[in-house]
C-alpha cells in the first residue's frame, strides 16, 4: 500500500491514513475480547487523532465488562470504501458521559447523560487497516508496542 524508502516516513503516512479512517466514520462495533458471553455492541464514537471515545449504554453487558477488562476492540468501516475496514485494539478507561456532550443523543442534561451512558476512552495499542481490494487479508499494521 505504501511505498517509502524510509520506515519513519512509511509510519507517518500510515498514521495519517488511519487517522482519516477514524475521522471518516462515527460508528463501529465495540467488543471486549476474552470475556465470554459479552456480545459486541454498535456504538457511536468520536476521534481525536488516534484516540477514540465511545458512547456505551449503562444497561449493556459491555459496560460491565469494560470495568473488569481494560482491553477493547473497535471495528469500523474505512469510509467511504466498503472493501476497507479498521480494527482498533486499545486500552480503555471509563469516564463520565457528561463531559462528552458532542456525542450524546438528543438534548440530555449532564445528569441524564451520566444516568444513561458511560464513555470508554480508548488509546491505541494496535491498528490494522484491512484492504480487500489488494486481496483477502491484505493489511497494514501500526503496532504501538513496536513503534
Amino acid at each position: 500500500m505504501f511505498k517509502c524508502r524510509d520506515e519513519t516516513m512509511w509510519i507517518d503516512q500510515l498514521h495519517d491514513v488511519l487517522e482519516a479512517c477514524l475521522s471518516g466514520s462515527h460508528a463501529g462495533l465495540l467488543s471486549v475480547p476474552g470475556i465470554p458471553d459479552v456480545a459486541p455492541l454498535p456504538v457511536h464514537y468520536q476521534s481525536r487523532q488516534l484516540a477514540v471515545t465511545c458512547l456505551i449504554p449503562r444497561w449493556s453487558d459491555l459496560a460491565e465488562a469494560l470495568q473488569h477488562q481494560p482491553t477493547a476492540l473497535l471495528i469500523i468501516p474505512a469510509s467511504p470504501d466498503p472493501e476497507r475496514w479498521l480494527q482498533y485494539q486499545g486500552r480503555s478507561r471509563l469516564v463520565s458521559a457528561a463531559a462528552w456532550v458532542s456525542i450524546l443523543p438528543g438534548d440530555l442534561t449532564p445528569q441524564q447523560a451520566n444516568e444513561r451512558f458511560l464513555v470508554a476512552a480508548l488509546t491505541p495499542v494496535r491498528l490494522d487497516l484491512f484492504d480487500e481490494r489488494r486481496g483477502w487479508g491484505a493489511r497494514e499494521t501500526l503496532d504501538f508496542a513496536r513503534t
